[in-house]
């Protein structure tokens, strides 16, 4: 199960994870938490080293659009970390795979893909849908 990680059908509504299914979705949780935490260690340090390099120089157009992509990838690992640290709170408190808006098992092919999700696929549709109107 560990290695390939799951390859199971959706479940019913009602139907649960198993202790075993939450366990390895926690140590895949904690893989991506690892990671994106050296992840943000090198685009912070490569963001100081970026600042100390050029703090002498005017800022050119291709300076400021490196620094722009080095703040938005940081950005995007600091909301990772967030929603994992947030999704292993879930397991926790035993929520972990429930969907908040509806309380209905969120199906295991789904958390596969999005291991931090929160919204089943039906509620996270209705959502964007309704988020351009």
């Amino acid at each position: 199960m560990e290695g390939k990680f799951f390859r199971t059908e959706c479940g019913s509504t009602g139907d649960r994870m198993t202790d075993q299914q939450i366990q390895c979705f926690r140590r895949h949780l904690e893989k991506q938490l690892t990671e994106s935490m050296i992840m943000f260690g090198l685009v912070s340090r490569s963001l100081t080293q970026t600042l100390r390099a050029c703090s002498d120089e005017p800022a050119g157009e291709s300076f400021n659009e490196d620094i722009d992509q080095l703040l938005e990838l940081a950005d995007k690992e600091r909301n990772m970390v967030g929603k994992i640290h947030q999704a292993m709170n879930r397991i926790d408190l035993g929520k972990y795979g429930i969907c908040i808006s509806c309380k209905r098992q969120i199906c295991l092919r789904h958390l596969e893909v999005f291991p931090t999700a929160i919204f089943c696929s039906e509620c996270r549709q209705f959502i964007e849908q309704n988020r351009d109107n």
